[in-house]
C-alpha cells in the first residue's frame, strides 16, 4: 500500500520480548522496535505478557516492562514509519 518505507511484516512472540534479568525486557523491547522501523510489527499471542494471578494479587514484571516500553515508544515517536498488530 505505501504507507510504510519498507512494508516487511516481522512476527515475534512474547519470549522475543522477555529478558532473563529485571531490565533486560525493556531492551529487548527497544531493539525489537528500532529493528520495526518502516516494517509492520505483528506480536502474536500478545496477551501472554498481560499474564497476571487475580487471585494472589500478583504480575509478572517482565510482561509489564514490555508493555510499559513499548507504549514509551509508540508515543515518543507519533506518526513514525512502524506499525504494531498485537494478536
Amino acid at each position: 500500500m505505501g504507507m510504510l518505507s519498507k512494508g516487511e511484516v516481522i512476527v515475534k512472540n512474547p519470549s522475543d520480548f522477555r529478558g532473563s534479568v529485571l531490565g533486560s525486557s525493556e531492551k529487548n523491547t527497544r531493539d525489537i522496535f528500532r529493528a520495526a522501523n518502516g516494517n509492520v510489527l505483528v506480536i502474536d499471542e500478545a496477551y501472554a505478557l498481560c499474564t497476571s494471578n487475580s487471585l494472589n494479587g500478583t504480575s509478572d514484571p517482565y510482561g509489564t516492562a514490555v508493555i510499559d516500553t513499548l507504549v514509551e515508544q509508540i508515543q515518543a515517536r507519533p506518526g513514525d514509519d512502524c506499525a504494531v498488530v498485537m494478536l
